[in-house]
């Protein structure tokens, strides 16, 4: 599917809080899923320098920071609504995220261990869909009202984390006369 000229396939699931412009995807093993970031978030903040993770085999509880994104604009932290535990890391992509620039679908970052039920909670929430008119609502939504540059875009969604930060640009000396 395509929102405003950008990619959703229809093979995962999007988290619909802000500023999780994430995706997720079921793994061949049950309570295991990729979860990579999604073409609007990437588009927005232009480039990706680093990524901040988790060590492999750490378990999280409910709105602890899973990861965070550095763009030298943009600080995101992001953290699940969910408790997670840490399986695998993409260590080719935490070496060069640039790739993400290319095909956002291609590359996952985690896979993480989550408890169906916990996802199912999420989906009967409609805070995880499908491709589809609820997704694309969200989208648009987050577009229109620069959700990514405000400050706390989502008190609601955590006690802690799941806010972006935005990086205070430094004034030269020059600059200041």
């Amino acid at each position: 599917m395509k929102i405003d000229g950008l990619d959703y396939p229809e093979d995962r699931y999007y988290f619909v809080i802000s500023p999780l412009h994430l995706w997720i995807k079921e793994k061949d093993s049950e309570n295991l899923y990729e979860i990579g970031f999604t073409a609007f978030l990437l588009h927005y903040i232009k480039q990706v320098r680093t990524i901040s993770t988790r060590r492999s085999g750490q378990s999280l509880p409910k709105g602890k920071t899973l990861l965070s994104i550095d763009s030298g604009e943009y600080v995101i932290p992001m953290a699940l609504p969910v408790p997670v535990s840490v399986r695998e890391i993409n260590q080719e992509l935490k070496k060069d995220p640039k790739q993400l620039s290319k095909s956002p679908y291609n590359y996952w970052l985690y896979v993480l261990e989550i408890k169906s039920d916990d996802l199912s909670k999420l989906a009967e929430q409609s805070y995880l869909v499908k491709p589809g008119k609820l997704l694309e609502e969200f989208i648009l939504k987050e577009k229109q009202s620069e959700a990514l540059e405000k400050y706390n875009c989502c008190p609601k969604a955590f006690s802690t984390g799941g806010v972006v930060r935005r990086k205070r640009k430094r004034i030269s000396t020059t600059e200041k006369k």
